[in-house]
């Protein structure tokens, strides 16, 4: 049997974060499907930003080590060296069972949170959080240097996601539009559309399409952003925001492209 490793260094010895100061910089990517080059790398420059986010589909269901991907993936989680803020994808959403109670519907992840929230987020308030508790997942709603964060999970998108939220992070990105667009072919979220445009989060964060039309587009006001999904090297494709320089950054290393946008943003 195969035997898979991901790096535990400790990277960064201390979050970016100090409590009471905002976010300046915010490293977005998605689709890692446990390439493990990518999560390393991940991990590795983690430190050069004030929190990361993995925008789902940490797991890959089409390899035949789902067995050992969870617990692997778990591992890597616990130890990352910064805060983390990170939802379920399709890939790492599957039905609870005898054999899945522990692991399955996303519980896998949601249970690293200390005190995971329920499913039901905008019932609940944003609690004040500081950088050194960790990892927020599925359900989660906190302000965290100066934002308002809500993590929605797989196939938990109701009409009320993103009420009061600065930045929404979801797997899946809003349905007609170039983020969601492979091809011919709408892959986004219909509820999701409806749900930012009525609540307005100044950030969309989202996977889900490996190939789409456009890695940004606008909702209203709302900025949504698909990374794309390019696992072909030690970097993934990734976007990068700069609250400070009010900018936006797309790399997509495979095909050597870098597009960048402005902002106008205003705490």
């Amino acid at each position: 049997m195969k035997t898979y490793f991901i790096a535990l260094r400790p990277y960064c010895q201390k979050p970016r974060i100090q409590e009471g100061n905002r976010i300046m910089k915010i490293l977005h990517v998605a689709d890692l499907h446990f390439h493990q080059p990518s999560m390393d790398w991940v991990s590795a420059q983690s430190c050069h930003y004030d929190v990361t986010v993995i925008a789902g589909d940490l797991l890959n269901q089409f390899a035949p080590n789902m067995g050992a991907q969870i617990p692997a993936v778990r591992a890597w989680l616990r130890t990352f060296p910064g805060p983390l803020v990170v939802c379920s994808g399709n890939h790492d959403f599957f039905p609870s069972g005898p054999n899945t109670r522990a692991y399955g519907s996303g519980r896998w992840l949601r249970t690293l949170m200390g005190k995971p929230n329920q499913p039901e987020a905008a019932e609940q308030p944003f609690a004040e959080v500081v950088a050194r508790e960790g990892v927020w997942a599925d359900g989660a709603r906190f302000s965290l240097g100066g934002l308002r964060w809500e993590v929605c999970g797989w196939a938990q998108v109701k009409p009320d996601t993103g009420q009061g939220a600065d930045v929404l992070v979801v797997h899946a990105p809003p349905s007609n539009r170039g983020v969601a667009m492979q091809g011919d072919r709408d892959l986004g979220d219909s509820v999701l559309l409806s749900a930012i445009t009525k609540h307005a989060p100044r950030f969309v964060l989202s996977g889900h399409v490996h190939n789409p039309r456009s890695w940004s587009a606008y909702v209203g006001n709302s900025l949504c952003l698909n990374t794309g999904c390019d696992l072909s090297g030690m970097a993934p494709a990734h976007i990068v925001i700069d609250t400070d320089a009010n900018t936006v950054v797309w790399r997509a290393p495979k095909i050597g492209k870098i597009e960048t946008m402005n902002l106008k943003l205003t705490y």
